[in-house]
C-alpha cells in the first residue's frame, strides 16, 4: 500500500517522500506537509499504534506519529536492494525481500525483526520464500503471498521456527489484508 490512515490523518508515500493529510473532517481532507525520505526507492507504508513502518528497496524505516503532523524517523533496518513489504505488531515485523524488475537483487525470504527497540531493530531471523509479494499479519498468524506459489499461511508464535500450516495453490498470489 502507498497509502495509510491512523486517527485522523493519512499518510501517503511516494518514491522518497511521505505526505500528511487531516482526514478529521473526511468531506474535505486537508494537506498538512510533506516530510522528505531522503530515499529515493520507497515502497510501502504499513501504519501500526503510533509509528508508521515504511518498506523501500534497500530498507524499512520506523516513524514514529506521536505527533500525528509531524513524523519523525526513529530507524531504518538495511538489507539488500530488493522489493520490500513490511508489516508489524506490538514486538515484531516481518518484512518480505524479493528480487524482481525494478527492485533488482537474488533475494527472496521472510525476516523476522525484533522492533521491541523502535530505535534500534534487529533481525532475529529468515526464512526462504519463491517470490514474496504482499503479506498481512493477525496476531501469531502470518499471510504471504508467494508469486506463483499462491498463499501461505505461516505460524509464526515461535519467531526462531516460523512454520508453514498451510498453502494456496493455484493462483498468482499479489496481495492480503487479513481482517480477524
Amino acid at each position: 500500500a502507498r497509502f495509510a490512515l491512523s486517527d485522523d490523518r493519512m499518510y501517503t508515500v511516494s518514491h522518497s517522500d511521505l505526505k500528511v493529510f487531516n482526514t478529521a473532517n473526511a468531506a474535505v481532507p486537508a494537506y498538512v506537509k510533506q516530510v522528505n525520505l531522503a530515499a529515493w526507492d520507497i515502497e510501502t507504508i504499513f501504519p501500526y499504534q503510533k509509528n508508521l513502518f515504511i518498506g523501500s528497496q534497500t530498507g524499512m524505516y520506523i516513524f514514529s506519529i506521536s505527533n500525528k503532523d509531524n513524523p519523525v524517523q526513529q530507524s531504518k533496518f538495511v538489507h539488500a536492494r530488493v522489493c520490500d513489504p513490511v508489516v508489524a505488531d506490538d514486538q515484531y515485523a516481518y518484512v518480505t525481500l524479493r528480487n524482481g524488475s525494478q527492485c533488482g537483487g537474488f533475494t527472496n525470504q521472510l525476516d523476522v525483526l525484533n522492533i521491541q527497540n523502535l530505535q534500534s531493530p534487529s533481525l532475529i531471523k529468515s526464512y526462504p520464500l519463491t517470490n514474496p509479494h504482499g503479506l498481512s499479519v493477525d496476531k501469531h498468524l502470518l499471510l504471504i503471498c508467494d508469486g506463483a506459489e499462491g498463499l501461505r499461511i505461516l505460524d509464526a508464535t515461535d519467531k526462531m521456527a516460523v512454520k508453514q500450516l498451510s498453502q494456496v495453490k493455484g493462483l498468482n498470489a499479489f496481495d492480503v489484508i487479513a481482517v480477524n
